[in-house]
């Protein structure tokens, strides 16, 4: 009854189960993705290829303009974890802010490795550094070098588990 009740409607309750169980989009579709929406959470929503690939997606409305923010790939991301996004997402816009627009400002701030070599290195000039900056990452270095700078001071409450022992 559930499944037939999503197929016709494309508006149910999101389980992993269900959601594992969506067919491939229409291959004689003009659209290239076909979308289910969530009915616990409004706008969020899974977008399913032709090829079966799905992606939770969030869409919304910020200052009368829609909005989408792609939120992850079904199934590396949770059901409670894209609710939790989407969300937070709803958060954003309730402050009157885009969640796009955060999300591209977030993306403009430099990694450790980006600020080193980019900014730090050519005004040190020391040669040596830029040999230890290429040195063959291990699990530490390699988090410690994909960290945002706006994120270096709350690394103890960060929730990687390669940031708790710092």
């Amino acid at each position: 009854m559930q499944s037939s009740h999503t197929l016709e409607n494309k508006q149910f309750r999101f389980t992993q189960k269900l959601i594992d169980a969506l067919p491939a989009h229409d291959r004689n579709s003009a659209s290239a993705n076909g979308e289910y929406s969530d009915v616990e959470v409004i706008g969020l929503k899974v977008s399913v290829s032709k090829s079966g690939h799905k992606s939770y997606i969030f869409r919304y409305r910020h200052n009368s303009k829609k909005g989408m923010l792609k939120l992850g790939e079904h199934p590396s991301l949770t059901v409670i974890q894209a609710r939790q996004m989407a969300n937070d997402n709803k958060n954003l816009l309730a402050q009157g802010l885009d969640p796009a627009g955060e999300k591209n400002k977030r993306r403009r701030v430099p990694t450790f490795l980006e600020f080193a070599v980019q900014t730090y290195l050519p005004q040190a000039r020391l040669s040596g550094w830029r040999c230890w900056i290429l040195y063959p990452a291990n699990s530490t270095t390699a988090c410690l070098f994909t960290t945002r700078l706006n994120c270096m001071t709350s690394l103890a409450a960060c929730g990687r588990s390669c940031h708790r022992k710092y």
